[in-house]
């Protein structure tokens, strides 16, 4: 019998997106990525390096479910998280590698109203809310936005 991979919840949300957020058709660019919007489950781009060791080494890279480039290069960031969202900190790794990619304009962190037995979307909403009230955001980063589903 010949299992078939499982797709992540991102994943089947990201499918359902598809014909809605169409391709561009311009040349692929800074990470591979085309102008507008590039979806994980359709075009095929490098994961962005965040942190860096000697000699430029990626210490660590992001590959975000979604990322849309505008007209000037400047990218916004879509992370769609499911159960892990708050019990494995998920959102606050999405939050974090944000914060360190300075070509990064928008995070749009869509999260569950509940997932076993937490409140992820509460969760996120106060967390942005006392990041922003702490001043902890980087100038670069215009916003972020917290969806529930």
């Amino acid at each position: 019998m010949i299992k078939t991979p499982r797709r992540s919840h991102a994943q089947k949300q990201l499918s359902s997106y598809e014909g809605h957020l169409l391709p561009s058709t311009s040349p692929p660019g800074f990470y591979e990525l085309r102008q507008g919007w590039n979806l994980e489950t359709r075009e095929r781009y490098a994961k962005i390096p965040y942190l860096y060791g000697e000699g430029d080494q990626s210490l660590g890279a992001v590959q975000p479910d979604a990322i849309f480039v505008d007209d000037s290069g400047r990218l916004s960031l879509v992370e769609i998280e499911g159960g892990g969202a708050l019990s494995n900190y998920r959102g606050m790794k999405d939050i974090v590698e944000t914060i360190l990619l300075p070509f990064v304009d928008y995070l749009a962190l869509i999260v569950p109203f509940s997932a076993n037995n937490t409140e992820p979307y509460r969760y996120y909403n106060r967390l942005t809310q006392a990041l922003y009230a702490e001043q902890v955001l980087q100038a670069h980063l215009k916003g972020i936005l917290v969806l529930g589903f």
